[in-house]
């Protein structure tokens, strides 16, 4: 009986050992088999509620230099909310360390003011995970945001962990921040889990997008197209490769950080995110079954004595 007991303890304790020292591995198998089940399965239609108007090489040439004038902003805002859009996000950081860009901020303030329905980008430093919290060392916040207080503001901070990990609320001591794809879908943070994986369901490429320079042209032949934005999210954003962190998808060797912000979005309207919670079940049960196998003369010759 004693070295019964001895036995199960030690299978007990390698469990746990191995849960832990290779988690890891069942983190990267687990990764690698959702990419290749998701190019077999192929692509699906993300939500057709969701335009991107991105602001891509050819349009900082002819608008730039980087970073173009405010102004352009609250032009865009202006004639969006001519087509009576939804709610408008802009992904573009509005940094305070351009001092050219503070007289045309008042423009851009009074714009966002107007319209109402305006969510700009903040920025996060080191994010740290503590039970089901994520902490942050800092906020930076966008210019107008600190000449208005009432302007939203959502994180555009990611983690990469085995795929894109998107905290839906940072804390700084006592002060939250909800993330950019939450205050873009109007709903409360509480009727989601804290964190989620990202599930990228196609390429980015599917999503209806302008560029900005092509919106303003059909904007200016008051083309009939651009009714179809009425009641629409628009994400605006960068798709330059020198100026966007870029991402590697199923669907895409690159993905700028708009096309991210744009799949969160979809998750969340969708849930289809990944859903994280029994993650630990999960590898708990994958190591018990492995564990299992590897000893099952010593357990079936436990149980026959």
């Amino acid at each position: 009986m004693k070295n019964r007991l001895l036995i199960k303890i030690g299978l007990v304790v390698i469990a746990i050992g191995l849960l832990f020292v290779f988690h890891k591995i069942t983190d990267s198998v687990d990764s690698f088999m959702s990419e290749k089940l998701k190019t077999i399965s192929g692509e699906s239609d993300p939500d057709s509620n969701i335009v991107i108007i991105e602001i891509n090489s050819a349009d900082i040439e002819q608008i730039g230099p980087w970073p173009i004038k405010r102004s352009y902003y609250a032009l865009l805002i202006q004639n969006l909310n001519r087509y009576k859009v939804k709610i408008i996000g802009l992904e573009v950081f509005l940094s305070t360390k351009f001092a050219t860009q503070s007289i045309y901020d008042n423009v851009l303030i009074k714009e966002i003011e107007k319209s109402n329905n305006i969510v700009l980008s903040s920025l996060a430093g080191s994010i740290t995970e503590k039970g089901n919290l994520f902490t942050t060392d800092s906020f930076s916040l966008p210019s107008p945001k600190l000449l208005d207080d009432k302007i939203k503001t959502g994180h555009i901070n990611y983690l990469k962990d085995y795929g894109i990990i998107i905290p839906l609320k940072l804390y700084n001591q006592n002060v939250g921040e909800e993330s950019f794809c939450i205050q873009l879908t109007g709903k409360n943070q509480n009727n989601y889990p804290d964190k989620i994986k990202l599930n990228f369901i196609s390429s980015w490429s599917k999503f209806k997008h302008y560029s900005l320079v092509e919106f303003f042209q059909l904007v200016q032949e008051n083309d009939f197209e651009l009714e179809y934005l009425n009641n629409k999210t628009i994400l605006v954003g960068v798709s330059d490769p020198q100026l966007s962190s870029l991402i590697k998808t199923p669907f895409d060797d690159e993905i700028p950080g708009i096309a991210l912000h744009a799949f969160a979005l979809d998750n969340l309207l969708n849930n289809r995110y990944y859903n994280t919670s029994f993650v630990f079940i999960s590898k708990i049960f994958f190591t018990s079954i492995i564990l299992l196998l590897a000893n099952l003369p010593i357990i079936l010759a436990i149980l026959l004595n």
